[in-house]
């Protein structure tokens, strides 16, 4: 059983594998995962050498299976029904990190957040942990000392017209638990948010904005662990690492791969990957995500404190449409930042490196 850190970013791993338990396998998939640039990278890395173009498979003993998002077939309707312009999909994950970082000083201070005592809106808790009432008013020295969260555009320059840029959001908050995957970031449910006042973003429908504004397949990876006092260590594999990659499957594929999306034959639906049943999961001390010298999005991870992370989430967007003119599905027009100071100040905060 794997225990203590590995190193994601490492040499081109062969795609035979010898016989390995669910946690090993895992683990192997997110080291392929994490070494993959593009969708191409990963449909060649991952889905066609382990035999992933189908909806299961066997890989040594371990069923490795393709489930739909939401457990709903016809999920398409929850990412058609989101936002239409790429750059409020970015934000509205980069404002689901800032919700993740207030949720873990809540948590850590023995509060409930859905009590009395929890701060009851966005700016008392701006003010009890940030002293600040809005994100707006951190100075630049405030927002490095308590930097938790980077977003950056891994494989282009900022000007760059082509290719898409694959995004990485990273960030230092609560994370997620192992048990709760599947009713956060998983789900198309409803917010989780509604009953904790100091809180801003949509912890579950928010997050399907970015699948609208990927080539192909749309593919996302998402790996969490919680942090200290976050979860209930009672359940299982609560201090474990979870991984999993989402895309989006074509009606033709769906028909293809013998997956009846009995709500539209003519809609896309989601669908994400399961070991044995569950989500991916693995335990390590730490993720070292360090992407060497090479500057990635004009910065540097060790720079900023991410090179390698305890907890928290690692969010990856494969060729995300965010280049120059901002990509619509339905003609919305792009949004002017500096008339909107809550979208402005969200990616001041998260962003040592601006992607707008």
């Amino acid at each position: 059983m794997p225990t203590g850190s590995f190193q994601l970013h490492q040499s081109p791993i062969t795609p035979r594998i010898t016989i390995m338990t669910e946690e090993e396998l895992s683990l192997h998939l997110a080291k392929l995962s994490a070494s993959c640039k593009n969708e191409q990278d990963f449909w060649d890395k991952i889905i066609k050498p382990y035999g992933l173009d189908k909806v299961s498979t066997n890989i040594e003993g371990n069923l490795v299976e393709w489930k739909f998002f939401g457990n709903d077939p016809g999920n398409a309707s929850s990412v058609t029904s989101t936002n239409k312009v790429a750059l409020l999909a970015l934000i509205e994950k980069i404002i689901n990190s800032q919700d993740a970082v207030m949720m873990k000083y809540c948590l850590q201070e023995g509060i409930d957040p859905t009590s009395k005592y929890a701060p009851q809106s966005v700016t008392e808790a701006m003010q009890r942990y940030f002293g600040a009432s809005d994100w707006a008013d951190l100075t630049e020295e405030k927002i490095k000392s308590i930097q938790e969260t980077l977003v950056v555009m891994e494989n282009a320059k900022i000007n760059e017209k082509s290719p898409n840029p694959t995004m990485s959001l990273l960030d230092n908050g609560c994370g997620v638990a192992h048990c709760d995957f599947e009713d956060t970031f998983l789900s198309t449910g409803d917010s989780i948010k509604d009953d904790k006042p100091f809180l801003s973003g949509q912890f579950s429908r928010g997050g399907l904005s970015s699948f609208n504004f990927g080539e192909g397949h749309s593919i996302n990876t998402i790996m969490s662990k919680p942090a200290p006092s976050c979860y209930d260590e009672s359940k299982p594999h609560a201090d474990h690492w979870s991984f999993v990659p989402i895309m989006k499957l074509a009606p033709s594929e769906l028909m293809n791969w013998g997956i009846t999306n009995k709500t539209s034959t003519k809609k896309f639906a989601l669908v994400y990957l399961t070991i044995n049943g569950k989500v991916p999961h693995f335990p390590s001390e730490s993720l070292d995500v360090s992407m060497g010298d090479v500057p990635v999005g004009h910065v540097k991870l060790k720079k900023y404190g991410f090179d390698s992370m305890q907890y928290g989430t690692w969010i990856r967007l494969f060729d995300f449409k965010i280049n120059e003119k901002l990509q619509s599905v339905s003609g919305a027009s792009k949004p002017n930042l500096k008339e909107n100071a809550k979208l402005a100040s969200a990616v001041k905060f998260m962003t040592p490196f601006n992607p707008v």
